[in-house]
């Protein structure tokens, strides 16, 4: 059994996402890690980076929103799903916020 030490109670760091520590990525899946990593926790603006980089198309629905975005929902609800980040909320159905699950 792993004992905490007093200190560890206050130790405050995010936990790194390893592309190592989940199966077999994609590259739209490691560049989700990336972001993740560097502190980014919108969906939609998961989204829109990674068409910005050029791993999506341009296309998008009536309301704006980016034809890739349930795509990498998928991805952010399976890395949940594995422990790996924490759904915090969904915004009027606009957008999803996550966060990383802290060691």
């Amino acid at each position: 059994m792993d004992q905490i030490t007093f200190e560890d109670l206050f130790h405050d760091e995010k936990k790194v996402i390893k592309p190592n520590q989940t199966n077999n990525q994609s590259p739209i899946q490691m560049r989700v890690l990336e972001l993740l990593n560097s502190g980014e926790t919108s969906a939609l603006a998961i989204s829109e980076k990674l068409i910005d980089m050029g791993l999506f198309n341009k296309k998008r629905y009536i309301t704006n929103k980016p034809r890739c975005y349930a795509e990498v929902c998928l991805i952010l609800d399976e890395l949940v799903l594995q422990g790996f980040l924490r759904f915090i909320e969904d915004i009027e159905k606009k957008d999803r916020v996550y966060e990383l699950v802290k060691e």
